[in-house]
């Protein structure tokens, strides 16, 4: 597949596509070779992002080192997985790719998510950028705190008002923010990690709703809602407060019952 002439600096736009793509698993020898890390300098001791043994919360012999010793985790497996921490989610997330002047380009239209809450109190958000066949770019956000599913338009063709997580920088024209619940299970209390899930966003479908008028708020600005068919997966982050285990992109459902997956369940 060549790369899309609206994403000179794609990742994967300019390689023959595979069934499937993996994007992060902890358990790699290199997990964080397509990542950036951000975090939340203003709170040292409670904003961290850290690869640690999910099982004991001891810090993994490939951690990046990148946060301050004072740092303590809240909150399994006996394998490493990455913890996101903070008490402001804006401020402490991983992104990929790690530079913002680039796209992943990856025409696959499911991506998928292992990961579990570090409380089921705490908000946890994460976000797919995607682009269309005409090049628009739009991004479908998932978050714990979202009560419904909102569209958001901006008639500047900027998603106005998020600077700092990257969806403005991109030049995001329109914004679906959906929910997502996590709760505890009924024998833990809301301060435990909640157990693993799986899940998928399919993007081709969403990508439909994000010309759905219906899903904006009544007297709120709008501007045309004409986002094309799905193209491409231009970036994924995600926030605190999770940890997480796996993302992946593929053409078709993934199978949740391989043995890997049940280690985790």
């Amino acid at each position: 597949l060549m790369a899309s002439e609206h994403a000179p600096c794609s990742l994967f736009g300019s390689v023959v596509q595979p069934e499937a793509v993996s994007l992060f698993s902890s358990t790699s020898s290199d997990p964080f070779a397509l990542w950036a890390f951000h975090q939340d300098v203003a709170l040292p001791e409670d904003s961290g992002i850290r690869l640690l043994i999910d099982e004991t919360d001891e810090t993994a012999s490939n951690d990046p080192e990148i946060t301050h010793p004072s740092f303590t985790t809240r909150g399994s497996s006996s394998d490493p997985v990455l913890h996101i921490q903070s008490p402001a989610i804006r401020d402490t997330f991983v992104r990929c790719p790690p530079n913002e002047s680039a796209e992943l380009g990856i025409e696959l239209p499911l991506v998928t998510f292992q990961l579990r809450a570090i409380r089921s109190s705490r908000p946890f958000v994460f976000a797919v950028g995607i682009r269309d066949g005409a090049g628009r770019r739009a991004a479908i956000r998932v978050s714990s705190f979202q009560s419904e599913p909102k569209l958001y338009l901006s008639p500047t063709k900027r998603i106005a008002g998020q600077d700092g997580d990257g969806e403005s920088r991109n030049g995001v024209e329109a914004l679906l923010h959906l929910s997502l619940s996590m709760a505890a299970k009924p024998d833990q209390d809301e301060t435990s990690l909640t157990a693993w899930q799986v899940f998928t966003l399919p993007l081709d479908r969403l990508a439909k709703h994000l010309s759905d008028t219906s899903l904006i708020d009544a007297g709120a600005i709008r501007s045309d809602a004409n986002f094309g068919r799905f193209h491409s997966i231009s970036f994924v982050k995600v926030y605190a407060n999770v940890r997480l285990r796996r993302i992946w992109c593929s053409r078709r459902l993934p199978d949740h019952d391989l043995p890997e997956f049940q280690l985790f369940s």
